[in-house]
């Protein structure tokens, strides 16, 4: 018994001591040997490099038959030809559900993240990606998306600036209906 206490204290003691033992000096600089590899690249890099891949290996849309597109990036099916009507927040959320376009239903307003992932910041006027399929592009659409903050004023998603922001549900905006796949 007495042994075995031994063998903790002593152990105890030799952890105490090693913990408060100073570390070890550094020498030299503690600075990179050599300039760092070129791994960090800025947002222009990296969609310049999404686009290039998308030329590779085939267009990033695809018009169906019937003149939806599929986003092969995002497996979501948008309206390609909008109409010049402009609508309520209410109107469009109507217009999407009520929308047939060649037997395909289940259209709805777009989510602000969804809208989004058609944005091309790089380009402007429409801020779309190059070669994009969709006619009639306008400035602002709506987006299914309320804020919690202020609930009567939606996201909108503007395709001429890229810029996105709320506007009040009785302004009268463009839309663009989305569907989840075919």
């Amino acid at each position: 018994m007495k042994r075995g206490r031994f063998f903790a204290k002593g152990l105890l003691l030799v952890i105490t001591a090693l913990i408060m033992l100073p570390a070890p000096a550094l020498s030299g600089s503690l600075g990179p040997a050599a300039a760092p590899a070129p791994t960090m690249h800025t947002l222009e890099d990296i969609y310049k490099k999404l686009d290039a891949i998308y030329k590779k290996i085939g267009a990033r849309f695809e018009v169906t038959q019937t003149d939806a597109v599929i986003d092969r990036e995002t497996g979501l099916v948008w309206q390609r030809n909008t109409d010049s009507a402009t609508r309520t927040w209410d109107d469009a959320v109507t217009y999407c559900s009520n929308l047939n376009i060649i037997n395909l239903i289940n259209w709805r307003l777009p989510t602000r993240s969804e809208l989004v992932t058609l944005v091309d910041r790089l380009q402007a006027t429409p801020a779309l990606p190059n070669a994009h399929p969709f006619t009639n592009p306008q400035f602002f659409y709506w987006t299914s998306t309320v804020d919690g903050a202020t609930p009567n004023e939606p996201f909108y998603v503007d395709f001429m600036g890229g810029t996105e922001g709320n506007i009040n549900k009785a302004i009268d905006i463009y839309v663009r209906c989305v569907r989840s796949g075919l």
